[in-house]
């Protein structure tokens, strides 16, 4: 990681890509079971402390898993909703444990019903800038 913050790009490459090099038991070399264990479970660790930095910003957290994110910022208008979500993407880069995470917002909803990953339905306010992501 020191090599990354001082902007090593092949070791920016090795630290992108671990993941995926030991979690693929058919086609990897480095895979090992316990080696992919530990790696998920610092990856949840630090998917939690993302999830109540987020809580600490005044997000209420609707959905999340390690592909989508889902939050609700009880703003009435899109534009104050847009200018909440960049506060809390600058604020989150801040730390150094999060700087390398990447948030993008994709949908903003007015309404949103949410029951789960596969039924909800609502009435969408914009695209292209961002989903409550």
């Amino acid at each position: 990681m020191k090599d990354v913050l001082n902007g090593d790009q092949y070791a920016d490459i090795l630290v992108s890509h671990l993941y995926r090099w030991i979690s693929s038991p058919a086609e990897s070399k480095l895979y090992d079971p316990l080696l992919h264990r530990l790696i998920h479970k610092l990856m949840k660790k630090n998917f939690f402390q993302l999830l109540y930095r987020l809580k600490e910003l005044g997000c209420n957290v609707i959905f999340a898993n390690f592909h989508k994110l889902i939050i609700d910022t009880e703003r009435s208008t899109i534009d104050a909703a847009e200018n909440f979500i960049a506060f809390v993407l600058e604020t989150i880069k801040q730390k150094p444990l999060f700087a390398f995470i990447q948030l993008q917002p994709v949908e903003y909803w007015r309404i949103l019903l949410f029951k789960d990953w596969y039924n909800y339905g609502g009435i969408k306010e914009g695209s292209g800038g961002g989903d409550k992501k």
